[in-house]
């Protein structure tokens, strides 16, 4: 899966609407939501603000809604070009002002296809990567020292001082789960105890 790196946003007329694109990078669906109502506020005078948006490292959660337009012709064509693209943490929104043309069930799925592929190809994308999290347990003689290398190799969420050593709790990459436990016993002659955290 992969997300955007930052907010991108593009435009386009289409039978005398203009369309308004909005590709946003959230980590919750209330950031999302927030996202939402900045662009409604923004854009209060357009005839519809659609939107879709998918959550979670796995894209578990998805949303989508048509404002008003008719049933899937919004919406849904803008949660298909996030899905094809297997993006997630992502909300795309796309604004349309009415040019008093109506352009059919088809022309709208395909308009708002275009405002969601548009911003999808503007974006810088990036690699999700699915975090990982450990009690690294430790004596006080190796304490600093392996401190040196977790920091080098994880994100020290927290430690711990106790009556016989420190307790380290350290978030990484899952993907290097096997080389970071391999090397932390090699660096700790087996002393250190490593057990998943949550």
């Amino acid at each position: 899966m992969k997300s955007v790196k930052e907010r991108v946003e593009t435009a386009f007329t289409e039978k005398r609407s203009e369309f308004v694109s909005v590709l946003c990078p959230v980590e919750s669906e209330d950031e999302a939501k927030s996202v939402l109502e900045g662009i409604r506020a923004t854009h209060k005078n357009a005839s519809h603000n659609c939107f879709a948006y998918i959550i979670g490292e796995s894209g578990a959660i998805k949303r989508f809604d048509d404002d008003g337009e008719p049933s899937q012709t919004a919406g849904f064509p803008i949660l298909e070009v996030l899905r094809k693209n297997e993006l997630t943490n992502v909300i795309c929104v796309v604004t349309r002002y009415y040019g008093g043309v109506k352009m059919g069930a088809g022309g709208l799925v395909r308009a708002y296809k275009k405002g969601a592929s548009s911003c999808v190809e503007k974006a810088k994308l990036q690699d999700i990567r699915t975090m990982i999290r450990y009690r690294i347990a430790l004596d006080f003689g190796q304490g600093g020292r392996i401190e040196d290398f977790l920091q080098k190799v994880a994100r020290i969420l927290s430690r711990d001082y106790t009556e016989t050593g420190v307790v380290f709790i350290v978030e990484f990459d899952a993907a290097k789960e096997e080389s970071f436990l391999e090397e932390l016993r090699d660096k700790t002659k087996g002393a250190a105890v490593a057990t998943p955290s949550r």
